[in-house]
């Protein structure tokens, strides 16, 4: 994570917050990669810039700087080092989750000759050309995490959030899925639509308990996080804590969750939640498409439900297979579909 001041000031030149770097041979004075505030009478950017083994700089992408001012944002980068490697970067407000910076590429030279090692490196590192431009400047960093893998090993969603209101005090409990989260992330809302990071809670935590002020209706959702990333988010609650509310705990909108455990053997538990009523299809098909089996068939009401997949019944091979919910609503809405993988290891 990092936060850019206020009033940061870039240069024409180059001002590098974040290089891949060489760490030793005849190119460890180059970067390889950077990411660089620049200066443009047109409005000022926040690039990606790539150096070439022969020196070419290029600007693989970039985005509007403002964006990036006063706010923490959190970044992910994932790089295989070697000549011929790759390389992807996304870049998240940390607040409302907005997407900044996306950028991906499978074929960029990631390693230089007679180099050992690549090293990352943060900080302010600045040309000197442009004097005019350079003053004091704060650019904080935080949670740095190195893993070196084949495999980023996400935690899983946690499911069944749900909220008991007593007075201007929240209580929410969840169900914790996963196995190895740090923490969870707790957001709120007004609207359900502009989202908020409210608080952290600890791993292998089911509850979280808000104070609010201000009576109203707020929102609510929650995640896993870990330092391989974050799992997808929960079904949302709506809470309403006027005096003469209602509270209505009906969910916002549809969600496949990941399977857990994944991998699994022989059975699994699939969570997908339901905003509208609707013919309910969950399905399980191979690879190719060739259906397995439905484990659900029905009409079904909205609210969170949880079912289980017993892999054993249908003889199936060490693998990747696909499960499908598909909602065909009986409220005149739009339809919903969504596919996610799943892994069985024998």
């Amino acid at each position: 994570k990092f936060k850019l001041d206020s009033m940061f000031q870039p240069s024409p030149n180059f001002t590098h917050i974040h290089q891949i770097k060489p760490g030793d041979g005849p190119d460890q004075d180059n970067p390889i990669m950077t990411i660089t505030p620049r200066y443009k009478s047109s409005g000022n950017q926040l690039r990606l810039i790539f150096i070439s083994p022969d020196s070419v700089t290029t600007t693989l992408h970039f985005a509007d700087l403002s964006k990036f001012l006063g706010a923490w944002v959190e970044v992910y980068e994932n790089i295989l080092f070697s000549e011929t490697g790759s390389y992807s970067i996304e870049i998240k407000n940390l607040s409302d989750e907005t997407t900044l910076f996306r950028y991906s590429n499978n074929n960029l030279a990631m390693w230089r000759p007679g180099s050992t090692f690549i090293r990352p490196k943060w900080g302010i590192y600045r040309s000197l050309n442009s004097p005019d431009y350079l003053r004091d400047e704060n650019v904080l960093f935080s949670d740095f995490s190195l893993l070196k893998s084949n495999a980023v090993n996400l935690p899983s969603q946690p499911g069944n959030l749900n909220a008991q209101v007593s007075g201007n005090l929240i209580n929410l409990t969840w169900t914790d899925n996963s196995y190895n989260e740090d923490q969870f992330r707790i957001d709120r809302s007004p609207d359900s639509l502009s989202w908020a990071f409210l608080a952290n809670s600890k791993a292998g935590s089911v509850h979280y308990s808000d104070t609010l002020n201000i009576p109203g209706i707020y929102y609510y959702r929650i995640r896993s996080e870990n330092t391989s990333g974050n799992s997808g988010f929960s079904n949302s609650v709506r809470v309403n804590t006027n005096p003469s509310g209602i509270n209505d705990l009906r969910p916002l909108n549809f969600i496949l969750q990941q399977n857990y455990p994944n991998p699994f053997n022989p059975s699994t538990s699939i969570n997908y939640q339901l905003s509208m009523s609707g013919k309910i299809k969950l399905s399980v098909t191979d690879i190719l498409g060739r259906k397995i089996t439905d484990i659900v068939n029905k009409d079904q009401t909205p609210g969170n439900y949880t079912v289980n997949f017993d892999s054993s019944k249908y003889n199936l091979a060490s693998g990747v297979d696909l499960y499908s919910l598909q909602v065909n609503s009986l409220e005149g809405k739009d339809n919903f579909i969504s596919t996610k993988r799943m892994i069985l290891l024998k």
